[in-house]
């Protein structure tokens, strides 16, 4: 497997369609939510850390996601936050979950 073989950089080697994401970190940082579709069904993922690591490489697999749970989802969204808790966070939280609910509804989950 090669360096970049995870969901993040290469979702379509796993079938997965990335939906959406949001970083609220930035600079040296990240720490991002993924969401994916596959086969009519969502799931997502959330990492976090400094530019050593690369994001999301413990992500080899579909078994490494979670499939999305809507009230789960939308708590973790609710209670993320970036250590400054910018009202543009807000903002795209608020455009992250809604373009899950419209994915849903497209898909009818």
């Amino acid at each position: 497997m090669s360096y970049y073989d995870n969901v993040y950089h290469s979702p379509e080697k796993f079938g997965l369609t990335l939906i959406d994401q949001l970083d609220l970190a930035g600079g040296y940082e990240y720490d991002t939510v993924l969401v994916f579709e596959k086969e009519g069904k969502l799931y997502w993922a959330h990492d976090s850390g400094c530019s050593c690591p690369i994001p999301f490489e413990g992500y080899r697999s579909i078994e490494d996601l979670d499939i999305l749970d809507w009230k789960e989802f939308e708590a973790f969204v609710d209670n993320w936050s970036n250590w400054d808790k910018s009202s543009s966070d807000e903002a795209d939280k608020a455009d992250l979950k809604r373009t899950v609910i419209n994915k849903m509804k497209e898909l009818n989950l």
